[in-house]
């Protein structure tokens, strides 16, 4: 399969590229380095319509996003520069082109708020990152897309981003007082995981929105203590805490947990629990420098 990759410098294109190319795909992306191959401004249709006439693919993956949620609400003209104007001049091209390209856009989990495990239908948007995202899913529906609502964690290829789970281990080693929501809850995948995931559905382009994670969820605090006591990390100076107990700048959604039945059922697949997912992930970080 032929693929065009925008937005894949950050975590989960360094490990979704090697993974799609060592797959068999004819894949072709911006980075960072020198295994770019191209840089354009993708917030103008002109590059993203030069690179797209050059490579003509068959799938496009949208992982180009402003995550930062208080730079988001400070700086919302730049949230809606990349959350939804790269995706307008994504589709834009599609139309204009009038082939069977077809769009995998990645979405967010903070599209939801309330009492979780939610489905598709039950999105709550509580900031300018969710609804800017939001906006970017309602773009990406206007043509043939695939759209997967998710969040992730693991191991980051990405030497300028790092993951929940590598921020963990850094602050466990680093033997210095920090705290852990357990207010907070989620769903994530490992990037391994969401990267096989994600071929799957480039094999298999089911148009449709999707929630994608690991089943049961966990709060934050109770995966910042699984994952230490599976790698026999001492846990003295971790303490579990509400996230009212800090000043954060912009409102966080406290359960974002995915019911995920929609995406296993269409693609009949099964998706793991987040243990399972912390468990894959022990041998990644038994490497870890220490």
């Amino acid at each position: 399969m032929k693929i065009v990759v925008f937005g894949g410098s950050g975590r989960l294109g360094s490990t979704l590229i090697p993974y799609l190319k060592s797959s068999g795909h004819n894949v072709y992306h911006n980075f960072i380095d020198k295994s770019t191959n191209f840089r354009v401004d993708l917030t103008e249709f002109v590059g993203v319509e030069r690179v797209l006439n050059l490579y003509k693919p068959e799938i496009i993956i949208n992982l180009a996003a402003f995550t930062d949620v208080d730079q988001c609400e400070q700086k919302p003209i730049l949230a809606y520069l990349v959350n939804v104007k790269i995706v307008e001049n994504i589709v834009k091209w599609i139309k204009l082109n009038n082939n069977n390209c077809h769009l995998i856009q990645l979405s967010s989990d903070h599209l939801y708020n309330g009492t979780g495990p939610h489905k598709e239908d039950n999105h709550a948007l509580t900031n300018y990152y969710s609804y800017s995202k939001f906006m970017g899913e309602l773009v990406a529906s206007k043509v043939s897309s695939t759209i997967l609502r998710t969040n992730f964690i693991g191991r980051s290829q990405c030497k300028l981003r790092r993951s929940m789970t590598d921020w963990l281990m850094d602050s466990i080693l680093s033997k210095k007082p920090f705290i852990v929501f357990e207010d907070v809850f989620f769903s994530p995948l490992s990037l391994g995981k969401l990267s096989e995931l994600i071929e799957i559905v480039v094999r298999k382009p089911i148009p449709g929105l999707y929630n994608m994670g690991s089943k049961n969820g966990l709060s934050k605090a109770d995966l910042a203590f699984t994952f230490a006591d599976l790698l026999n990390l001492k846990t003295d100076f971790m303490r579990r805490n509400s996230s009212t107990s800090i000043k954060l700048r912009s409102y966080r959604p406290k359960d974002m947990r995915l019911d995920s039945s929609l995406f296993e059922n269409t693609f009949k697949i099964k998706l793991p629990t987040l243990k399972d997912e912390l468990i894959n992930l022990k041998s990644l970080y038994e490497l870890y420098p220490r």
